[in-house]
């Protein structure tokens, strides 16, 4: 993201923090990365769309500077999800909509089918973007 005005911070979450940065103005993007990725995976998206949407993106738990919880209970497709609403209630986000690759696109639309009150203020998160890296070889 260079060149891009960043706002950056901790999010307190059910088991610790995550780390946050944030760019734009607009309608929020929440981002969530891939297994083998970081926030960074998103820093050509952020450029391209922080004109117009605010971008938010994070480091999921267990990704340092986020925090790493030492217990494998730590670990689910439940605690991945409730952190999304806690980024969205840290950062007074009412509606979003939810951009995920690979494993952020699983986590993003658990967050909508296991959180109800994220699907009444995630403007598209039913739309979550799954991306197949076969795609990008075309």
């Amino acid at each position: 993201m260079e060149n891009v005005a960043i706002r950056r911070g901790l999010v307190r979450t059910s088991l610790g923090h995550v780390h946050y940065r944030e760019a734009g103005e607009g309608p929020a993007i929440v981002f969530v990365h891939e297994l083998a990725g970081s926030y960074r995976s998103f820093d050509a998206q952020v450029a391209a769309l922080k004109s117009n949407y605010r971008c938010v993106v994070f480091n999921a738990r267990g990704y340092p500077p986020s925090d790493v919880p030492p217990s494998v209970d730590s670990y689910s497709q439940e605690h991945a999800a409730s952190d999304i609403g806690a980024i969205l209630d840290g950062l007074n986000i009412g509606n979003a909509h939810i951009a995920g690759v690979s494993m952020g696109s699983t986590v993003g639309l658990n967050a909508v089918s296991r959180h109800p009150v994220l699907s009444s203020r995630s403007s598209s998160a039913s739309r979550a973007i799954a991306a197949d890296s076969s795609l990008s070889k075309a």
